[in-house]
């Protein structure tokens, strides 16, 4: 609700959020991509989990070379920044899956479900 009221606001608070979410996004993908980093099973080795991984510090670097909104007018500009990161990251889940699919053949079945337990 909150994110929706900000969105919808005046140009003075789209901005105030849209600083935020420059600085926030890219801590929060940076958090992410060390998370994925130390995942267990072999799971951080796996191609798909190390794809997802880049694709979240390609975040955090088109992140640090846009600029930081300063003004009502960045603001479209940034919009368009979080939408295109939004657009590539469709397919996070999918590869992720991809990634537990090599563990689990890797594995094999038996093994693999004693874990899952």
């Amino acid at each position: 609700e909150d994110l929706y009221r900000w969105g919808r606001g005046d140009s003075s608070t789209r901005l105030q959020m849209a600083k935020f979410l420059h600085k926030e996004i890219a801590i929060r993908n940076a958090q992410l991509c060390k998370e994925l980093r130390v995942l267990p099973f072999g799971l951080a080795d796996t191609q798909g989990v190390c794809e997802v991984i880049r694709c979240f510090s390609s975040y955090v670097d088109r992140l640090a070379e846009s600029e930081r909104p300063e003004r009502p007018e960045d603001d479209e500009r940034f919009t368009e920044t979080l939408r295109g990161i939004l657009e590539d990251s469709t397919q996070v889940v999918r590869t992720l899956g991809h990634g537990v699919t090599e563990v689990r053949e890797a594995m094999g079945e038996k093994r693999y479900e004693d874990v899952r337990k």
